[in-house]
């Protein structure tokens, strides 16, 4: 038969002393598994029944050592996954699924030797492990399942990543895969400021799109001059004009070919103009559901004002529109 990753070879028989101190003790089935070190509610390490018996015939005090932040923070997004299906990671909410198959990895790879690893993940894992003062790979010498380990290097392991995630959210180490976005709050993104507005905008851009509007008395090198500086600038204006290139052959190898010209030409920034089909993949990348990505896709295409515009241009998506749509994937 079948045993998920998360349930152990025995049962660990732990509790909270503060929990279940009172004439109305409680319990909580999570103790019993390999996930946290200590209660979610009192911030206590969790106690054998032994260290328990021990303490209160010592007469020492059975409250418990108070668990460090890291481990703490680790914790709350297990018990986030556990009672709400999501958990709000420093750079966006996941799905509970999303969460246990991130831990689980970063557990695996804490436990690898440095031996087969590059010379920078080698440096990057030694880093966690001095940071969080343990010894590394909880002293492993033969790789083994962190489900057949016993709990001290269990603990140890999930103490490593508890040391980890927090690193990333502070930005002390740079995580990678398609999930590291999600560990770290979003950087600063240069926004273009608008244009200076005691300046009259003359419409070249609008001018120059539009055949009717073209005159032979019209000094074109000036009209082309504002068109490049406004398609650096402004993504829409990037979107229309190489629309307007590629309308008379929209192949996908013509439009990529009219565009790396626009942005060795103009100066255009690469991530102006985005195809639906690189848009999809991004949002794939940055950990949302494809099937969820397609239909939000589907839908912003056919909302107004994008829908009254020429197939082409609506399938061309800007930097705001990415935004949208990732502001639209984490609801």
């Amino acid at each position: 038969m079948w045993r998920g990753p998360w349930i152990p070879e025995t049962p660990l028989d732990r509790s909270c002393p503060l929990c279940t101190a009172g004439p109305q003790p409680q319990r909580c089935w999570v103790w019993s598994l390999p996930l946290t070190i200590g209660c979610t509610i009192h911030r206590r390490r969790l106690l054998y029944r032994a260290e328990l018996l021990t303490a209160e015939l010592a007469g020492a005090d059975v409250a418990g050592t108070p668990i460090a932040e890291p481990v703490a923070t680790l914790e709350n997004y297990t018990h986030q996954a556990l009672t709400t299906g999501k958990v709000e990671l420093p750079g966006r909410r996941v799905h509970a699924a999303v969460w246990f198959r991130l831990l689980r990895t970063l557990l695996d790879e804490l436990s690898l030797p440095t031996s087969g690893l590059s010379v920078g993940s080698a440096r990057t894992l030694t880093q966690m492990w001095q940071t969080a003062g343990l010894t590394p790979r909880a002293g492993l010498r033969i790789w083994t399942p962190y489900e057949k380990l016993p709990w001290p290097r269990q603990e140890d392991l999930l103490t490593a990543a508890a040391v980890a995630m927090d690193l990333a959210a502070g930005r002390h180490l740079r995580p990678r895969g398609t999930l590291a976005p999600a560990l770290s709050l979003p950087g600063v993104e240069p926004v273009y400021p608008g244009d200076d507005p005691r300046r009259a905008h003359d419409g070249s851009a609008a001018r120059i799109l539009d055949p009717r509007g073209l005159d032979r008395r019209t000094d074109y090198s000036a009209l082309f001059d504002e068109l490049a500086r406004t398609v650096r600038t402004d993504p829409d204006t990037a979107r229309r004009v190489l629309a307007f290139l590629v309308r008379t052959d929209p192949n996908p190898a013509n439009l990529d070919r009219e565009r790396d010209i626009l942005i060795r030409d103009t100066g255009m920034p690469p991530e102006f103009v985005r195809t639906r089909a690189e848009t999809e993949a991004l949002l794939v990348l940055y950990g949302h559901d494809p099937c969820e990505v397609a239909r939000q896709l589907t839908e912003f295409t056919d909302e107004p004002p994008r829908h009254a515009t020429d197939d082409l241009a609506a399938s061309l998506f800007t930097p705001d529109d990415l935004a949208q749509l990732r502001a639209r994937l984490d609801r």
